[in-house]
């Protein structure tokens, strides 16, 4: 039996990874109303119409992807429930995209370990500004340069960490490189500073002298487990995820992972490139020492379940999930609409035949929430996050 996730030959790629370099995202406000805006009528008030909502955003992915997922959550609960198209095609051994259907979420797993990061920072009596010199490993020996990096920088990308590896020994090193300069001016969105925060995670709630006797191997196996441990205890379980204390950084199902996309009446999705539809799909195998940064495997409704139990504040503070929002920690962007601030964080990974994934989160102020998936990073769906922005707004009646 294998003990670990081994990477497929088509190995995706981080979209953060491919941004390096970019400028921190800004808040868009718009400069004028939308078009289509409705007019204010005497002795009414707007009300949001979840059906309008729903029925946009099946129009806009249906047929316009290989197979897609969206759960919509309101007032604390997953109330509605979308799929279409395949999670594999017929060349492949055709099975529909379907509600228990789960998928890779990439980068938006970044949600997810900001959250346990912060809850655990929280339980310690700490915040967001705490140093992480003084609480990764005893013996990473950080030199003055880093020395002012705080968890809020990891979690918005502002850290200007050099990445060298994703492993234990590289995350050292990573430490002991000074830093290019942090700060909203260095915003780089590099993977390196959510694998960092595997280290953190367990150096905060087990302490920094922890890890520091063992082998870089041991520690990197230790802090790994612990992640993935803590992150089924405390966020996905409850959450409401059902048989959270087998959810993986890769396939799984109620057995445990799925290591064979191939096996007998396996419905494992598979991940296209839907302009090039030649190309068979792919399989993902994810390393979980690279927990953190991405790839939580889950279904739309399981990612919306995360989100709706983060708005009800059952991971951390209301004062720390604010500042959680307005400072961009685990979300990569935010939008000044019609009815207030929205928050977006995404996640993107394909292969260099642009075979991948796209998942897309979305909060709104009325205590709406939306989780998106789909197994085909190239589609003709358009710009995501617009296309949920529009249907959102365009979803208010008197």
């Amino acid at each position: 039996m294998k003990t670990l996730l081994q990477r497929s030959a088509g190995m995706l790629l981080f979209a953060g990874a491919l941004l390096a370099g970019c400028e921190k995202p800004e808040e868009i406000i718009p400069k004028e109303k939308p078009e289509g805006a409705l007019a204010q009528a005497p002795g009414t008030s707007l009300k949001f119409n979840r059906s309008l909502f729903t029925q946009a955003l099946m129009k806009s992915f249906t047929g316009k992807t290989i197979g897609y997922g969206f759960a919509v959550a309101q007032n604390g609960e997953v109330v509605t429930t979308i799929t279409g198209g395949d999670s594999r095609r017929l060349m492949d051994g055709q099975h529909p995209y379907l509600p228990t259907t789960r998928q890779g979420t990439a980068e938006a797993t970044q949600t997810i370990t900001a959250l346990a990061i912060l809850k655990a920072l929280e339980a310690k009596g700490m915040d967001e500004n705490a140093f992480i010199w003084q609480l990764l490993p005893l013996n990473w020996n950080i030199p003055a340069s880093n020395r002012k990096i705080t968890v809020a920088h990891l979690l918005t990308h502002t850290s200007g960490l050099k990445y060298i590896g994703y492993d234990y020994t590289s995350l050292r090193t990573t430490m002991q490189t000074p830093t290019t300069g942090y700060g909203d001016a260095y915003y780089k969105n590099t993977a390196v500073n959510y694998h960092l925060c595997r280290v953190l995670l367990a150096c905060i709630v087990n302490g920094a002298g922890w890890y520091a006797p063992m082998s870089d191997n041991n520690a990197d196996e230790a802090v790994s487990q612990f992640y993935r441990n803590y992150v089924r205890q405390v966020i996905l379980g409850p959450a409401g995820i059902p048989n959270h204390y087998l959810a993986d950084l890769g396939p799984w199902n109620n057995l445990g992972p799925v290591w064979n996309p191939n096996s007998p009446g396996s419905t494992q999705t598979l991940y296209y490139n839907y302009s090039e539809p030649v190309y068979h799909g792919i399989s993902i195998y994810t390393n979980y020492k690279s927990g953190g940064a991405g790839n939580w495997y889950l279904s739309a409704k399981e990612l919306a379940l995360v989100h709706t139990a983060a708005e009800a504040r059952k991971f951390v503070s209301d004062a720390m999930f604010q500042r959680m929002k307005n400072k961009l920690m685990g979300f990569d962007s935010k939008y000044r609409g019609r009815h207030g601030t929205y928050y977006f964080k995404a996640g993107m990974a394909y292969d260099s035949k642009f075979r991948g994934v796209n998942t897309m989160i979305a909060h709104f102020p009325n205590n709406v929430q939306l989780a998106w998936n789909t197994n085909s990073i190239s589609n003709d769906i358009g710009v995501v996050k617009d296309v949920i922005i529009a249907a959102y707004e365009n979803a208010w009646t008197y």
